[in-house]
């Protein structure tokens, strides 16, 4: 299936699949982490999460793109949304800062 394809299935942009794909080992390896050093597995998605909105958030400053915070909560909650692809385990809590 191809990025648009998965973009309009889940109605995210087809960059956020991109960049959920090319970080997917990234994510992988920071969840076989979480859950290869607890018995009781208490799981995260903030590592994966924060590492591909720096990387979203680096390509939208490169491009001379203005990005208020509105905007970078949204981003956070559809990169959370591409992330249930893989696991159905998270809840998404905004953190005000």
């Amino acid at each position: 299936m191809r990025n648009g394809e998965i973009a309009k299935k889940y109605n995210m942009p087809p960059s956020s699949i991109s960049t959920i794909l090319s970080m997917r080992e990234i994510i992988k390896a920071d969840w076989n982490k979480t859950a290869a050093g607890s018995t009781r597995k208490h799981l995260s998605a903030t590592g994966p999460i924060e590492k591909a909105l720096s990387l979203w958030l680096t390509q939208q400053r490169t491009l001379n793109i203005p990005v208020s915070e509105p905007i970078l909560a949204e981003k956070a909650r559809q990169l959370f949304s591409s992330l249930l692809l893989f696991s159905n385990r998270f809840s998404f809590v905004q953190a005000n800062s």
